[in-house]
C-alpha cells in the first residue's frame, strides 16, 4: 500500500481497511518471474452511526403517537422501518409511530449506511368504551385552565387511575388531593386526561393557558 509492503499480506484475496493505492506483485517461482500490476486507488469512508432516541416512558396509549428521533449530523439521510420493512416516506430525522412494532432507521452519508438496532414500541388499544364508564358523569372545571382544575368522576370511580399524555403519548406527572388535580409546569396547549378503571376508561381534553 503506498509503495509499502504489506505483511502476511500474501493471498489471492485482499480486504483492504485503510484508505491508500494498492497494488500487487505477481510472482511464478517455477520460472522466477514476477509481474507489477497497475495500482488501485481504494477510498475507505466511516459507516455512519444509526441510532434512536424517545422520551416516552411506560404504555402509550391509541390514539396517541410515539415519538423517534435519530441522530442528527452534516450531510445525513434517513430511513425509517417497521419490522424490517421500509415505511413509505419516512425519510425525516424525526418519526412519529403509531402502531406497535420493532423500528429502525436506517442513516446514510455518502453512499455508507448503518442500520440501527431495533426499538420496540408497544401502544395499547384501551380496553371498554366510554358509554361503559359513565362518560357524561366525568365533568373537568374550570377548562381551559392554568393547570389547576377539578375533576367530578361517579362514586365507583373514586379510585380510578389518572394518566395525563400529550398528542405524542407522552406522560406528564399529576397531584391529586380529593377531586382536585394539580399539573407542573406544562406549556401551554391541548393534553388528554384518561381516566381507567378496570377494563373501563374514558378520555377527557384538558386545555393548558
Amino acid at each position: 500500500m503506498d509503495g509499502q509492503d504489506l505483511a502476511n499480506a500474501n493471498s489471492n484475496v485482499f480486504k483492504a481497511t485503510l484508505s491508500g493505492s494498492y497494488s500487487v506483485i505477481i510472482r511464478d517461482p517455477l520460472c522466477q518471474n514476477s509481474s507489477i500490476l497497475n495500482p488501485v486507488k481504494v477510498t475507505i469512508k466511516p459507516t455512519p452511526e444509526a441510532s434512536i432516541t424517545t422520551d416516552i416512558k411506560g404504555t402509550v396509549y391509541e390514539p396517541f403517537k410515539v415519538r423517534m428521533n435519530a441522530n442528527t449530523g452534516t450531510g445525513l439521510t434517513y430511513q425509517w422501518l417497521r419490522n424490517d420493512s421500509l415505511i413509505a416516506n419516512a425519510t425525516n430525522v424525526i418519526y412519529n409511530a403509531q402502531v406497535s412494532g420493532d423500528y429502525r432507521v436506517k442513516v446514510t452519508k455518502e453512499g455508507c449506511s448503518q442500520l440501527s438496532v431495533p426499538l420496540k414500541i408497544s401502544i395499547a388499544i384501551p380496553l371498554g368504551t366510554e358509554t361503559d364508564f359513565g362518560s357524561e358523569q366525568v365533568k373537568i372545571y374550570p377548562n381551559p385552565n392554568q393547570g389547576d382544575f377539578t375533576l367530578i368522576l361517579p362514586n365507583n370511580f373514586k379510585n380510578a387511575e389518572l394518566l395525563l399524555f400529550d398528542s405524542l403519548g407522552r406522560s406528564y406527572p399529576l397531584t391529586v388531593s380529593d377531586n382536585q388535580i394539580h399539573t407542573d409546569m406544562l406549556s401551554r396547549g391541548m393534553y388528554f386526561l384518561k381516566i381507567i378503571q378496570g377494563n373501563r376508561n374514558v378520555t377527557r381534553k384538558v386545555i393548558i393557558e
